[in-house]
């Protein structure tokens, strides 16, 4: 993904102790910085050639390269120096299967989902935003935004069914995702640690709120009419067993996906709420925590929340 290409090559050649030409010098220059800030300068003196191979084979594939690579690529590195090998190692098979080993675990995806859905239409769309350099704000936005049947509109409307039935522990790793902050501790209690309320994470949760999982809709008679269609390589199978298979066929294609309906910019605090803020099992309204303090146009009752962040104001400045 081609916003993350300059990350990973501001770590490798950081750790390497190189600085890039501009416009990279930059933020190299403030990684640099920071380093030495950590107490880390010692450790930017220049790496010799055999360290950084190792590195940025790590960094780019996962992996260090075998003794005939290493060869060639140092051939490479003097006849055209370390930002060839860079670009040699973005063009590497290795390249996509470690950056989408890196998304998959980034963005807690399976090969199924939490309701046994098959999530090949999500993992070939990240495939694909990896293969053609999808910017990564692009990839947020359509992993976000995107509804629709994943089989059929995009492979992104799958992202949020992997977890369908624990919306709260899928918005946090969402926001850690594509906002890098933790906020799973606030969803049972005010952070100690950092400046999240538990009511700053049930207001972000109200955007997301809502089904996040297609109906069904194939109907059983269905399924009976047509199980005779349904092979194996060893000819037909059982009547029980093609209903079986076409069943969970169907279910899966039908079901696998975002409807209309995700996002309602509502949603109720939990029963054991213990804070004065709020009531258990009240409804409370879409709005984001940082920032502009963005809130959904059509989120109810807004007068209660202007009231409400006048009664925190005030309790601030007392």
């Amino acid at each position: 993904m081609k916003d993350l290409k300059p990350l990973l090559l501001i770590t490798v050649m950081a750790l390497a102790g190189r600085v890039l030409a501009s416009p990279v010098d930059q933020i190299d220059h403030l990684v640099t910085e920071q380093l030495v800030r950590d107490g880390s300068g010692a450790q930017l003196a220049s790496a010799p050639d055999h360290i950084f191979l190792r590195r940025a084979f790590l960094t780019a594939i996962g992996r260090i390269p075998t003794s005939t690579e290493l060869q060639e690529y140092q051939q490479l590195m003097e006849s055209d120096g370390r930002q060839a090998v860079i670009t040699a190692l973005y063009q590497h098979a290795g390249y996509e299967s470690h950056m989408l080993n890196w998304a998959m675990n980034l963005l807690r995806l399976k090969d199924k989902t939490e309701s046994r859905y098959n999530a090949r239409p999500l993992i070939e769309w990240i495939r694909e935003g990896i293969q053609t350099d999808m910017p990564w704000d692009q990839v947020t936005y359509e992993l976000l935004t995107t509804k629709g049947n994943a089989w059929v509109t995009s492979g992104a409307a799958g992202y949020y069914a992997m977890e369908p039935a624990m919306q709260n522990d899928h918005l946090a790793a969402t926001a850690f995702a594509f906002l890098g902050v933790k906020m799973e501790c606030a969803q049972c209690h005010d952070d100690p640690f950092q400046e999240w309320e538990r009511m700053d994470f049930y207001e972000l949760s109200a955007f997301v709120n809502g089904p996040s999982k297609l109906a069904k809709g194939y109907n059983r008679k269905v399924v009976r009419k047509y199980s005779d269609s349904i092979q194996t390589e060893g000819g037909k199978t059982s009547p029980e067993e093609s209903i079986s298979r076409l069943h969970r066929a169907l279910r899966n294609y039908t079901a696998y996906g975002l409807p209309a309906s995700k996002g309602t910019g509502a949603v109720k605090l939990p029963q054991d709420w213990q804070y004065a803020d709020g009531k258990p099992k009240e409804e409370v309204y879409a709005r984001t925590p940082f920032g502009m303090r963005q809130r959904m146009p059509e989120a109810p009752n807004t007068q209660r929340i202007k009231t409400l962040e006048k009664q925190k104001q005030h309790t601030a400045e007392e």
